[in-house]
């Protein structure tokens, strides 16, 4: 757990540096600490998160090293050579996107020959919980949302906490079979927006939205009804 003085100076960091960036740069979304990790390309997060979290992440060529607080570094090695070469089984690319102070997890996005996933690090003992994508954090942090495709490609999604360790999922549906659901953003803390891109017979155009809801004994996903217009 990071110690109260380092934690207070970095997100005293966080918050003065990417505003004087944000009225420059083009791409004022890439922003890392505490932001939505899909609200810019991995290479411009990475970057933000290189800024933003000072010594504790730098970037020595393919190699990334993250601080750990027992003293430690830990190293992830991308091998660009190996995807240019189609060598499936050894191509892999790690890009730091996100860094959460309430889970104290950095967020890597890791890309394969095909497909990818997220791996939560916890910046305690480097340790690191794996997802099928990047989670994308309640307003409060203490819940994520999380979906993506397994090895069949049908979608599944599910609910995450944090007051766990290390972070896991705490309700999920799926397989989804031909059925594509994207996170859309928070709409608070107890309701997600979400859209469905697959088409299919429930949803010919492949727009269809649905709110997730927290419920009771976990979450529940409503369909927003469609609306139609007549002339």
């Amino acid at each position: 757990m990071i110690y109260a003085a380092i934690l207070s100076s970095l997100l005293a960091l966080v918050w003065v540096v990417p505003a004087a960036a944000q009225s420059s740069a083009p791409d004022a979304a890439a922003t890392c600490v505490g932001s939505d990790a899909d609200s810019a390309s991995p290479e411009a997060r990475e970057s933000a998160c290189l800024l933003e979290l000072g010594d504790r992440a730098t970037r020595k060529g393919n190699a990334l090293l993250l601080k750990l607080d027992n003293g430690q570094t830990k190293a992830y090695r991308s091998n660009p050579e190996a995807c240019q070469n189609d060598v499936a089984d050894k191509c892999v690319t790690y890009r730091l996107v996100g860094y959460h102070p309430s889970a104290k997890r950095y967020l890597l996005l890791v890309a394969g020959y095909e497909g990818r996933e997220c791996k939560l690090v916890s910046a305690r003992d480097g340790k690191a919980t794996t997802f099928l994508d990047v989670p994308h954090f309640a307003p409060d942090g203490s819940t994520f949302f999380v979906n993506g495709y397994d090895g069949s490609y049908d979608n599944w999604f599910g609910i995450g906490s944090v007051a766990s360790n290390p972070p896991a999922l705490v309700w999920e549906m799926g397989p989804n079979v031909h059925q594509g659901w994207n996170f859309v953003r928070w709409i608070d803390n107890d309701q997600i927006a979400l859209r469905d891109t697959a088409m299919s017979e429930s949803c010919p155009d492949g727009n269809c939205e649905a709110v997730l809801k927290r419920a009771a004994d976990g979450w529940l996903l409503e369909r927003v009804p469609r609306t139609s217009h007549t002339k």
